[in-house]
């Protein structure tokens, strides 16, 4: 006697309900998992700018010397956006003739103008500087001020810094509070503040 076995298995009703399950998940997860992406990136970028305002400005009282935030250049592209070096004179203060030890920031064993401390690279892997994390110094003579942004010995800003604001945001994620600015006090202290955009860049 033959013994017909039953094979089980999904009917096609039940293979087309996974799928426009699937199908409404992940179009309430994705908008979701977007602006947190967005979100993140911000306050990710955003603390690493305050946090090397902070150390200039610690620098520059350690050292007694001026300490500034320069712009990187990337080929012929000058942005905050793609990070910044923090900057400083090497100084011959035993008279040597020469700078070494803690006179000489990049180790090069020469006194320079400039010497880089410290770079920092911003951004959230967008290559295109057109996309993703954007960031502009605001100053009262241009839009996005590309100068050097200068602490003074004493923790304050030199006067072509004073009342610059650097605006942060993600190109494409705008709205209500989804900015931030950051501004340095009179005695040189950086606070961050949300703010509602309705363009980026």
């Amino acid at each position: 006697m033959k013994r017909f076995l039953k094979h089980s298995g999904f009917t096609l009703l039940e293979l087309m309900m996974v799928i426009v399950i699937a199908g409404v998940l992940l179009a309430i997860g994705i908008p979701s998992y977007s602006t947190l992406k967005n979100s993140n990136c911000l306050t990710t970028n955003t603390n690493r700018l305050v946090a090397s305002l902070q150390f200039a400005r610690s620098e520059a009282a350690k050292r007694n010397s001026s300490v500034s935030l320069r712009p990187l250049s990337i080929g012929a592209s000058k942005k905050w956006r793609n990070g910044f070096e923090i900057v400083t004179d090497d100084i011959d203060r035993d008279g040597n003739a020469g700078c070494s030890g803690v006179e000489d920031v990049d180790g090069d064993g020469t006194c320079n103008q400039n010497a880089v401390m410290k770079i920092i690279e911003l951004g959230c892997g967008d290559i295109d500087d057109t996309k993703g994390l954007q960031i502009t110094n605001i100053s009262s003579t241009s839009p996005d001020d590309t100068t050097n942004f200068t602490y003074r010995s004493s923790g304050r800003l030199t006067n072509t810094s004073t009342g610059r604001i650097f605006r942060i945001c993600m190109a494409g994620f705008t709205g209500d509070d989804r900015g931030r600015e950051v501004r340095v006090s009179s005695i040189g202290r950086p606070q961050t503040n949300s703010v509602t955009i309705a363009g980026c860049p």
